[in-house]
């Protein structure tokens, strides 16, 4: 071979080299080339839906669609609540259409508000009593009579559906009932309609949404509106979560999926939030206060719903507002308890243990964070004082039970406080949250502690209310008091987590190294922890729980604490030139309680000198107790400090 010939060779195998690479980075890229979760794919939409509609020719007639097109709409209406039963129903800008779909919790992978793309060659467009539907063949009923519109099965869901983005919001059409036409091609049916100044006849406001024994599979309602003459049939599966509902009482707007069976207008809700029935009837009635049990109340919790107009509930206030939330109040009758948040400008100002009567007809019954709870409250009335007994109960058994107990007093026997946050028995544990504002101090163990049970980020809590609520205190047998002066180093602390409440033997006694505190080691390149010699006291501490060392042991007659801290030197984002400070206690009853001796602030980097006064008695053992104060980020942690070189002076 010449040289010209092998490098024409050596050229061409390059050239096949390099477009074989091309080819390869081509075929990797498209796999990541995928749209993001919550993107709309790709795929051209070539047909609306009132266009699909109007390939049905007549009522009863069946037909295959042959064209290769594709339709698009967001899902309006779905099975969460049962009240549509293998179905979606989606919508676009010209109308809607069910889809008929062989598969239970639709909604888990179609919820309300994800656009949906439908490939409909192959399909086949039916009706059912004159409303066209889509689906897959058709098949007759058990005598033989009538074409039922067959179910799609799961296993071809992805042949003909593809689903898009989610959380697209569709607002409901204004109409009345006389602006239907009753034709199966009328652009009013199968989308979201809102009805306005709508009510239930009077004859059937003792009724629930549905029949609950299912003797009936679903019942029909009348609903009519102040300003028409003609009315709609809301109909409601017997089968629905909330069939067993009793239906409001008031007037108002009337949200739901239009539909037509026979020539005769329906309306079949998603929930019962669609029923804003809270305003006064069209004879100029107000609803009727009905007053219910918690218990009752609760019927009404499934997923966010409005709690029929009219409704009252009265109990016992079991929380205390120096340990809950502004405006928030736990409430407690004889069968059930609930949280209920109040509107800013309508606290009742309730104390613990008041009677209280709270109007909460047309309010939302919800879950934030895990917690059930009844928002908007702002009628409400405080009466006398009530009582509540506690029921006695082992830790595990409240964890067991917490969604029922939630919102209601219990006791625990022989607990245990590692920390201030947590309390333990001979069956468990549970978080507890404690604001310095409530005063209450814990031990290390008490013959008993009461507290209402709530739930956090789906996770039980026991809330105490006042210091009354721990009975038989105790702390551990302490140290002998020590004569002092002293200067703790912390030279000799160990490695711990910051979720641990421990106890370290150091070079001047027992210390309590709380939760939010772990022992640090001093950087000199600027960043990190700061402190003297190897070791120091890093301190943080969230919006729930306190960072805090403080001695297991007394010094008699102590009359000064000088101390070392300041911010550490860790990335606090834009937060680095906000607050550093701490707070100082003192105890002279071996740690039962703790008084403030004062605050201080300091600088991030540098260590700054503190002196504190305890004004103590020549003869008084006194404990030492430091707190990190310092300001509190939006991630609810609060700057990082250090603390080291601990004198106690006479």
């Amino acid at each position: 071979m010449n040289i010209q010939m092998k490098n024409n060779f050596l050229n061409q195998l390059m050239s096949i080299t390099a477009i074989g690479c091309l080819l390869f980075v081509l075929s990797c890229n498209k796999k990541f080339d995928q749209p993001p979760i919550n993107e709309d794919p790709d795929i051209p939409v070539t047909m609306t839906i009132q266009e699909l509609k109007a390939l049905y020719p007549t009522q009863g007639s069946f037909i295959t669609v042959e064209a290769d097109k594709v339709i698009s709409g967001i899902v309006v209406a779905d099975d969460k609540s049962g009240n549509f039963y293998k179905q979606i129903v989606i919508q676009d800008q010209t109308g809607g259409i069910p889809i008929r779909m062989d598969q239970n919790s639709l909604y888990a992978s179609y919820p309300v508000g994800r656009r949906v793309y439908v490939k409909v060659k192959g399909l086949m467009l039916g009706d059912y009593g004159g409303n066209i539907q889509l689906g897959l063949d058709s098949v007759r009923d058990k005598d033989g009579k009538y074409l039922n519109l067959g179910l799609i099965p799961s296993a071809l869901f992805s042949k003909y559906l593809i689903t898009g983005s989610f959380g697209n919001e569709v607002t409901p059409k204004i109409v009345k009932p006389s602006e239907f036409n009753g034709s199966a091609n009328d652009p009013l049916l199968n989308i979201l309609v809102q009805i306005n100044n709508a009510e239930f006849k009077d004859a059937d406001l003792a009724k629930t949404y549905a029949d609950v024994t299912q003797k009936v599979s679903a019942v029909n309602f009348t609903i009519k509106p102040c300003d028409d003459t003609k009315s709609i049939v809301m109909r409601n599966s017997s089968y629905a979560t909330f069939a067993g509902l009793p239906v409001p009482q008031g007037n108002g707007p009337l949200i739901g999926v239009s539909s037509v069976f026979n020539k005769t207008i329906q309306l079949t809700i998603r929930d019962t939030a669609d029923v804003k029935f809270t305003g006064t009837r069209c004879s100029g009635q107000a609803p009727v206060a009905k007053t219910i049990t918690i218990a009752e109340l609760l019927q009404y919790a499934k997923g966010d719903s409005i709690i029929p107009a009219g409704i009252r509930i009265d109990g016992v206030i079991v929380s205390d507002t120096s340990n809950e939330s502004p405006g928030n109040y736990r409430v407690q009758d004889a069968t059930a308890g609930i949280q209920l948040r109040f509107n800013k400008g309508f606290n009742p100002d309730g104390n613990l243990n008041d009677k209280i009567s709270a109007y909460v007809g047309g309010l939302k019954l919800s879950v934030f964070r895990g917690g059930l709870q009844v928002s908007g409250v702002e009628t409400s009335e405080v009466s006398g004082k009530g009582s509540v007994t506690p029921r006695v109960a082992t830790i595990a058994e409240i964890i067991a039970n917490a969604r029922a107990w939630e919102s209601t007093v219990v006791t625990i026997k022989d607990a245990l406080f590692p920390s201030k946050s947590l309390i333990k028995d001979a069956t468990g544990e549970v978080v507890t949250f404690i604001q310095n504002k409530s005063g209450i101090t814990v031990y290390d163990s008490a013959k008993s502690v009461t507290g209402y049970v709530s739930i956090y980020d789906n996770k039980p809590q026991f809330i105490l209310r006042t210091q009354a609520d721990i009975e038989g205190g105790r702390n551990a047998t302490s140290t002998p008091p020590v004569t002092g002066p002293i200067t703790e180093d912390f030279e000799k602390a160990t490695a711990k987590k910051y979720e641990e409440n421990v106890v370290q033997a150091l070079e001047t006694g027992n210390w309590r190294l709380g939760t939010e505190t772990i022992p640090g080691t001093p950087s000199s390149a600027g960043t990190g922890d700061i402190g003297n010699g190897s070791k120091t006291i890093r301190l943080r501490g969230t919006n729930v729980l306190e960072a805090f060392i403080n001695t297991e042991f007394d010094i008699k007659g102590l009359k000064t604490v000088t101390l070392k801290f300041g911010g550490s030197q860790f990335s606090e984002s834009t937060d680095a030139d906000k607050e550093i400070k701490i707070e100082v206690f003192k105890s002279v009853d071996g740690g039962a309680t703790w008084t403030s001796i004062g605050t201080q602030t300091g600088s991030r980097g540098v260590l700054s000198e503190a002196v504190f006064n305890t004004n103590a008695t020549a003869t008084q053992d006194v404990r030492i107790k430091i707190v990190n104060i310092s300001f509190l980020r939006s991630n609810n942690n609060r700057l990082r400090i250090n603390v080291d070189d601990v004198s106690f002076g006479k």
